[in-house]
């Protein structure tokens, strides 16, 4: 590479501007790694509550039991 190194003096504003960069991106980065779980947790609840909805749901829907179970002749009902 030609050129002169690129260097930072403490005295410069480029110098504060950058720490100043660094500061807030550090700040961001810590609340996304502290919120991150709560986060992860509130979705995977939300999905398994969605999955027993669902399933609750498709098996409120199955077949009705043959018209003679309510009748009274267990002899045709299925299970007994």
């Amino acid at each position: 590479m030609e050129g002169r190194p690129a260097r930072l003096h403490a005295e410069t504003g480029e110098y504060r501007a950058r720490i100043d960069g660094l500061v807030r991106a550090d700040r961001g980065a810590q609340f996304r790694d502290a919120t991150i779980g709560t986060a992860t947790a509130i979705l995977v609840v939300a999905t398994i509550a969605l999955a027993v909805a669902a399933g609750c749901g498709s098996a409120s829907r199955a077949a009705p039991a043959s018209p003679s179970c309510s009748r009274g002749l267990p002899s045709r009902c299925s299970g007994s």
